[in-house]
């Protein structure tokens, strides 16, 4: 056998991909994946009991007030927005039923004192 046939059956044999079939639309591909990353960071792919429990919470956080000068104080410190500020706020509030007590703090109390929203959010901040 000579090296053009062998060439030959090596050709027949393999799977050779021609540059018509390799050809891939960049801008149809990079418009799905672009879709993808946003519905990911959306939440587009919640099933609906999740979608009804997160618009809950949302209803929830909204309904809790928080002090304008906790707020002021957090973006001051972190140097953060007010909306990130307002929300840390929030969720610290929603999470402790927005009843915070506070002990002495004294010698021999017992017990730990409980954080104040605005030190539980500013723990929070810091740790993200």
């Amino acid at each position: 056998m000579t090296a053009q046939d062998e060439a030959k059956q090596l050709d027949s044999v393999t799977d050779r991909v021609t540059e018509e079939e390799s050809t891939m639309d960049a801008s149809a591909a990079k418009s799905k994946v672009l879709s993808l990353s946003s519905d990911v960071h959306t939440g587009k792919f919640m099933d609906s009991a999740a979608e009804e429990k997160s618009k809950s919470a949302k209803k929830a956080l909204a309904a809790i007030e928080v002090s304008k000068e906790d707020i002021d104080v957090l973006v001051e410190e972190l140097e953060i927005s007010e909306d990130v500020a307002d929300k840390a706020l929030r969720e610290v509030l929603f999470e402790g039923g927005g009843i915070v007590t506070v002990t002495d703090g004294g010698e021999g109390a017992g017990a730990s004192p409980s954080p104040s929203p605005l030190g539980e959010a500013l723990r929070r901040l810091i740790r993200s």
